[in-house]
């Protein structure tokens, strides 16, 4: 059969991706700008190697439907792929207060 995952934007639509396929409690979320696909290929190559969904953020703000996800992912990890330059400190920042770590 054929499924379409979707929102109203890309990273909308990495979030209804991840909540279609994990559950809450997942090992790792990969997170990853959704201005490019260099470093949103690499984290879904590692992601998958991993059983953890890749997210996109846009550059100095997390979009709510990726704040919400996490929310509900609860995950042990949270990896950025790539420098301040493609995921602000301002974005780890702000998931850093969403995200409860052991």
């Amino acid at each position: 059969t054929v499924q379409r995952r979707f929102g109203p934007d890309r990273y909308a639509t990495s979030a209804a991706i991840s909540a279609a396929t994990f559950t809450p409690g997942v090992s790792v979320v990969y997170i990853a700008t959704g201005a490019n696909h260099p470093d949103g290929l690499g984290g879904a190559a590692a992601g998958a190697i991993e059983h953890g969904p890749l997210l996109l953020t846009r550059k100095d703000s997390l979009p709510e439907s990726i704040a919400t996800e996490l929310q509900r992912l609860n995950p042990q990890r949270v990896v950025i792929v790539g420098g301040v330059n493609a995921v602000s400190t301002t974005v780890e920042t702000r998931i850093n207060t969403i995200i409860t770590v052991p």
